[in-house]
This record gives C-alpha cells, sequence and structure tokens, in this order.
C-alpha cells in the first residue's frame, strides 16, 4: 500500500475527526499516516496507525500530504459554495469528518467513498474505564456525575461566565460537576481534572462519566469517539451510550457537529439570532479578505486580539461571547441534563 500524511489544523477535534478517513483510505490501498501533536500519540496508540508529528513534516520525504483542514472550502455552511450542491449531497455529507473525505476526494482527485461520522473512533481498554469509573465513585460516591468540556479554542463557541456559573449551581443540587482539563476558568464550585491528565485517561472518564454537556470542542468530539471506538464492557455504572452527551451550540451547525443519538440544543435558526445562518467557527479560520469573499460581510474579532474566532455582527469585538451563544440560558441546560439523569435511573 502506498502510505499517506493526513494532516489537519492540529486541534485535537480535527485529529480525532481524521480517524473516520482510515477504513477509507484502506479501501483504495492506501496506509494513512497521521500528523498530530506528540501528546495526542498515545491517544491513537490502539488504531493501528502510523504516527508522525504534526509540528516537524520534513522527515516525510516523499510521502504525499493531504491537508484535510481544506474541508471548509466545500463546507455547506460556508458561503458561497464552489458550486450548488443538492438536498441529498447536503444530508450525506453534513458531518466535518464526511467533508474531510470530501476534499481528499476533489482537491486530490482520490477515488475516495464518504466518511461516515460512525468511523470516528478511539478505542480504549476495559481496564481503562474500571480505573475511570472508581475515580468517578471516588469524587461522588452517592451522585451522578457530569462532564463540562465547555470551553473552546474559539471564543465564539463558549457560552458567557454567568450561564456556566448557573449550570454548576443547578447541576450539584443532582450531580457532582466535573471540569476537563485545561478549563478557561477554575473558581467555580467544581471538580477539576488536572491539566497534567493523560487524554487517554481524559478518554476513559468521559467514557465512563453518567453526562456529558458540552461545547463545540475537540473533548466533546473524543467522547463520542471513545464511546463509538469501545466495546461495551457492560461494566456496572457506566453508561456507554452517546444520548448522554448534550450539545450546546451557536456558531456551529448541529448537522455539522453532532453524533447519532446526542442531544444538543441550539437557538441559532429558531429566535433568529443570525441573519446569515452560517457556521461562524468557520470565520475562525480564515483571514479577514477570506472570509469577505466567503461569506459577503466584514467579520469582528475580539478586542485586543487574542482569539482568532469572529462574528458578522458587529458588537462581537465587544462582547464576552458570540450572541448566538448568548441566548442559551443555564436553566435549560439544567433542566435538560437533570431530565435525561433522572430517566435513566
Amino acid at each position: 500500500m502506498e502510505r499517506v500524511i493526513l494532516k489537519s489544523t492540529g486541534a485535537l477535534g480535527d485529529t480525532v475527526l481524521m480517524t473516520s478517513l482510515v477504513p477509507r483510505l484502506r479501501e483504495i490501498d492506501m496506509e494513512p499516516v497521521i500528523a498530530a501533536k506528540p501528546f495526542m500519540f498515545s491517544l491513537l496508540d490502539n488504531l493501528n496507525i502510523e504516527l508522525i508529528n504534526h509540528d516537524d513534516l520534513n522527515g516525510a520525504g516523499s510521502i504525499k500530504v493531504f491537508d484535510t483542514s481544506k474541508y471548509w472550502n466545500f463546507h455547506p455552511e460556508s458561503k458561497p459554495l464552489h458550486r450548488e450542491f443538492s438536498k441529498k449531497e447536503k444530508s450525506e455529507m453534513a458531518a466535518l469528518s464526511e467533508w474531510m473525505s470530501y476534499t481528499l476526494h476533489f482537491d486530490y482527485h482520490l477515488p475516495i467513498k464518504c466518511s461516515s461520522r460512525d468511523d470516528v473512533k478511539i478505542s480504549l481498554t476495559e481496564n481503562e474505564i474500571v480505573k475511570a469509573r472508581d475515580y468517578l465513585k471516588s469524587i461522588s460516591p452517592d451522585k451522578p456525575v457530569v462532564a463540562l468540556p465547555l470551553f473552546a479554542t474559539t471564543k465564539n463557541r463558549n457560552l458567557p461566565r454567568k450561564t456556566i456559573e448557573g449550570i454548576v449551581k443547578g447541576v450539584s443540587e443532582f450531580a457532582t460537576p466535573l471540569f476537563l482539563p485545561f478549563a478557561d476558568v477554575k473558581d467555580f464550585p467544581a471538580v477539576y481534572l488536572s491539566d497534567k491528565t493523560p487524554l487517554r485517561e481524559t478518554a476513559s472518564i468521559l467514557y465512563a462519566v453518567d453526562e456529558i454537556a458540552g461545547a463545540d470542542t475537540g473533548t466533546t468530539h473524543l467522547a463520542n469517539a471513545a464511546l463509538q471506538g469501545t466495546p461495551d464492557y457492560q461494566i456496572e455504572r457506566v453508561n456507554s451510550n452517546k444520548n448522554k452527551i448534550l450539545w450546546l451550540l451557536g456558531a456551529t451547525h448541529p448537522k455539522v457537529t453532532i453524533y447519532d443519538g446526542n442531544r444538543f440544543i441550539t437557538h441559532t435558526n429558531r429566535l433568529g439570532v443570525c441573519p446569515l445562518e452560517i457556521v461562524c467557527g468557520a470565520v475562525g479560520y480564515s483571514t479577514t479578505e477570506d472570509a469577505q469573499r466567503r461569506f459577503g460581510g466584514m467579520p469582528f474579532y475580539l478586542a485586543g486580539g487574542k482569539d482568532k474566532s469572529a462574528c458578522l455582527y458587529h458588537d462581537y469585538s465587544l462582547s464576552e461571547v458570540s450572541r448566538c451563544m448568548n441566548e442559551i440560558s443555564a436553566q435549560e441546560v439544567v433542566s435538560n441534563i437533570h431530565s435525561h439523569i433522572r430517566n435513566l435511573n
């Protein structure tokens, strides 16, 4: 088989999503090598995939490098499109993982079939999950645990502080809130995983936890990948069903992000918050000129230039988060989580 390198933005979410391309490439006699950050190597260990340092591809030699981050160019919510796609094409290729395969087909002319979000997989062992389950019991002997991966790398996908504070307060009445490594804020009354927690351990905890309420973050994608790629070992007090994941979305369209069985809350279209109905997450990966060309409007960035995310509302530059994420209330999030946990018991 010809070895080829799959490269993306280097973000955790994109790296996890690239696992869906592995079976499609092997079908056409190509052996994928995933370019990943070194701290992600152990996460991908049991997938039987060769890995290479994302930040140092000089040693790749003559091996072809396919940049899957170009999927934004074909994204159905990124306007204008290179060409008009039918409703059938949009419905079949809605997820980011599926549009990565579309990129390989059109940009690199590979005879590849459309990948599936069901092929986004990380494999964990039974021992890793039992260890995670025991840790969760130690921090919350009598109550369920709700993991909160709420901090994205681009701020237009985040909830405002007051909403997170309300979620923590509400969840604490019936469960133990748990924040994942690298939480932006660490002064809420909750349990915090150490920033030194290995990714496989984080994935195992996500697999074993009772409920997950997350923004569009790599960690929320990681949770789905672990649940899809790990056998159901039937371990006591472990909920391995993907419906325990609740996405909190505004700057990302649900069809692009969620997996089969997941739940979600979004108000972008229902409240008419964004008249353009585009995926603003894409703006965060574009130059100002490119965003104007593709979206037909001037993106506004957060004051201070510390964040690459943007929004087409002029008040975003002075806001804590994007307008659509601000529309999600703590009360509806807590109510959704509480109702789902109650129905499981």
